[in-house]
């Protein structure tokens, strides 16, 4: 890789600098050839010795420089696993097929510093829509990462008309499409047609025909040169039917908001997008019995594809991410996938399309993906800044910060719509761990400023959202203060004027100075997530032995309190990732008194807490756990943390003080955790201990039912 050497600043917490290069403390590090650039924007990937360093690299733009480089880099890039065992450590964390060939050597930019690892992202195809990317300590075989990179809205999510514009007009396409069907260079429609055919895919070592629809351009133009189909009815379709309204609406609200992103960058260059032209499946069908992992029927020639209630955005720059599923539809790029649903479809939706294209832009901008690990606990920060860029543009695009009137109506619950972004959710309060609901700290504060500003001076803050998009050097786990940052500084090029409004709104909505996860809690005052439970990631998602807390729970301790309870509902939310055997959510409580919990990133799962407690039951699904409180001690600090592999969640939290009483809890092991609402009892074995995880064979048609129905799941969340 062709290399030059520059100048980056230093830093001790090695996050993104801001600055102007002549000013800056300086070391020399290397860097590839810039690769991306895009108007006066210049992006170069930090390298070492010939390696890319994932996620650090050094952008330009004018006089301006955003340093985030990595010091802390391998003695030297000599592996000690070979690519067939960092596949093979890999195989159990991936849903898809994988390969020696799919291993790639990289220095890993982690919490701890840069590791020499493999990033393996595979590629053969077997029919499940996933992009799993693992990355494995080229030393030592840890797996650093395991995340799937799809990203995606569901049932409950992003929609637009036609209830807000119930009637269909016949409205101009922002550009020109190729002959007469919806092709440009930007984007391609296809839509999804049984044609009752199959795909074989391969798993495990098996071999099975599932039924698949065939991609085809079914919206023709009429003798004027329109695109004139009507909608339909009700969304079904059967055999040989084909939706050519959904395909045309697809088309022309993603053609939309790629057309504002064109007008906020100057009107001269295309949108950033990593391939073009960008593809638009719609109609999307899945072959029957998938989900119940009835195979046989999912092959059956006889049998209809059944609806899909969701859309979703699927990467595809670099060709590896997500190339199995690509490749089971014939799709070799991009794409955003629309489902039919049983009531709506998903295609009809704008602000479903303005969402979906926009984590198109955010997949070659931002990058952001995963969990954020920080010294008080763990974050969705990642994901949410970028759920909170999708639906701000969805919003901005219609100027109504509504957001999913249309395909609301698919969900049981039939709610008014989805999601405002006008409301005044804040750091620590309004945070549960969930990407969709915590993205709204973000997307709130955004569009309070763009509210506050006269309409001539909107267009010039959007502007200056979409630029500050680019100024990352790709870190995939960012945080709400670091994009304050760079919105911060797009904003003194943009709208100097905005720049104040902005930093009070990002002070109002906690994100400024930082998102602080404590949450001051009175005794005996139950504490309940503002939406759904909050969530507790596991072991699995976060590549940790003990996977840290969301949130701490700060109380002030009464004189004379001998014991602190604290009680709570949980349940298991997945069972482990990827289909293998393992430990389900598995709560344990830590505690440290006077200061707040502190996690290390010296070291692997190192916590700085005073206490740990052990979770018994209290009947039903309620929990509880109970420490001795030290004499003259003030504050406690308490954190629900995960030492399962799979994901659970917990509500309903109540903190209480009592005399210290001698209490007979059994030190035995104890069931895990369930939602079946029977008595259940989590063993814990404290913070910074090592687990055994288990990784027994399973049959194929277990790995595929786990498989579906965990990205189903994913697929239905708000």
């Amino acid at each position: 890789m062709a290399s030059l050497m520059t100048t980056c600043s230093a830093s001790a917490e090695a996050r993104p600098q801001l600055g102007r290069a002549p000013a800056l403390a300086v070391e020399s590090v290397a860097l590839a050839t810039p690769t991306a650039r895009h108007r006066d924007v210049v992006r170069r990937e930090q390298v070492f010795h010939g390696l890319p360093v994932l996620g650090r690299g050094v952008v330009t733009w004018g006089a301006l420089e955003v340093h985030d480089v990595e010091r802390a880099l391998p003695h030297n890039v000599r592996p000690v696993l070979s690519r067939a065992d960092a596949a093979m450590r890999a195989r159990p964390f991936s849903r898809a097929p994988i390969d020696e060939d799919d291993a790639r050597l990289v220095v890993h930019a982690g919490p701890r510093g840069g590791t020499l690892a493999y990033v393996i992202a595979p590629r053969r195809a077997h029919g499940l829509p996933t992009a799993p990317r693992i990355v494995v300590d080229a030393v030592t075989g840890r797996v650093l990462e395991a995340r799937d990179q799809i990203k995606h809205a569901s049932v409950l999510t992003y929609p637009e008309n036609p209830t807000r514009t119930p009637s269909p007009a016949l409205l101009p396409l922002p550009f020109a499409t190729s002959g007469d069907r919806l092709t440009s260079a930007d984007l391609m429609g296809r839509s999804c047609v049984d044609r009752g055919g199959t795909r074989t895919i391969a798993f495990a070592g098996a071999t099975r025909a599932i039924r698949v629809c065939g991609l085809e351009q079914v919206a023709l133009a009429s003798g004027a040169g329109d695109f004139v189909e009507p909608p339909r009815p009700e969304p079904r379709l059967g055999r040989e039917q084909a939706d050519a309204f959904a395909e045309a609406s697809a088309f022309f609200h993603a053609a939309r908001v790629l057309e504002l992103f064109r007008v906020l960058d100057g009107g001269t260059e295309v949108p950033a997008l990593a391939e073009r032209p960008l593809e638009l499946v719609t109609s999307l069908r899945i072959a029957p019995g998938l989900l119940e992992g009835d195979l046989d029927a999912a092959g059956a020639l006889d049998a209809e594809l059944v609806s899909y209630a969701g859309a979703f955005f699927l990467p595809g720059a670099g060709a590896s991410e997500g190339e199995t599923f690509r490749a089971l539809y014939g799709v070799t790029r991009g794409a955003v996938w629309f489902g039919q649903g049983t009531k709506v479809d998903f295609a009809y939706d704008g602000d479903v399309v303005a969402h979906e294209v926009t984590h198109a832009l955010v997949d070659a901008t931002l990058r952001v993906s995963g969990w954020r690990l920080t010294e008080e606990g763990i974050t969705a920060e990642p994901e949410a800044i970028g759920e909170a860029i999708a639906d701000y543009f969805a919003a901005a695009l219609t100027n109504d910060p509504v957001v999913g009137e249309y395909a609301a109506s698919e969900s049981a619950a039939a709610t008014a719509a989805l999601r405002s972004i006008d409301g005044d959710e804040a750091c620590p309060r309004s945070i549960v761990g969930e990407a969709h609901n915590d993205s709204r700290v973000l997307s709130g504060a955004l569009w309070r400023t763009r509210r506050a500003l006269d309409e001539s001076s909107r267009g010039a803050f959007d502007a200056a959202v979409y630029r500050a998009l680019g100024l990352s050097p790709g870190r995939r786990d960012l945080g709400f203060e670091e994009l304050a940052a760079f919105l911060r500084v797009a904003l003194r090029a943009e709208l100097p004027s905005a720049e104040p409004l902005l930093e009070q709104e990002l002070a109002r909505g906690g994100i400024l100075p930082r998102c602080s996860s404590i949450v001051t809690l009175a005794p005996d005052a139950p504490l309940r997530a503002p939406v759904g439970w909050f969530a507790a990631p596991g072991t699995d998602a976060t590549a940790e032995v003990i996977a840290p807390g969301m949130m701490q729970l700060r109380t002030e301790i009464p004189p004379g309190a001998g014991k602190v309870t604290l009680a709570f509902a949980a349940r298991r939310m997945s069972p482990p990732l990827f289909g293998r055997e393992g430990t389900p959510f598995r709560p344990v409580v830590l505690a440290s008194w006077d200061r707040p919990i502190r996690w290390s990133r010296d070291g692997a799962n190192e916590v700085s807490s005073d206490a740990s407690a052990r979770v018994v039951p209290e009947g039903g699904a309620s929990l509880f756990a109970e420490l001795d409180v030290p004499a003259g001690a003030r504050v406690a600090y308490l954190q629900i943390a995960n030492e399962g592999e799979g994901d659970g969640a917990y509500d309903g939290l109540t903190v209480s003080f009592g005399a210290a009483e001698p209490r007979d809890v059994d030190a035995g092991a104890a069931p895990d955790a369930s939602s079946s609402g029977e008595s259940v009892s989590i063993g814990a074995r404290g913070a910074g201990c090592t687990t055994s995880r288990g990784r027994g064979a399973v049959s194929f048609v277990a790995l595929l039912v786990v498989a579906v129905m965990f990205v189903h799941r994913r697929w239905r969340l708000a």
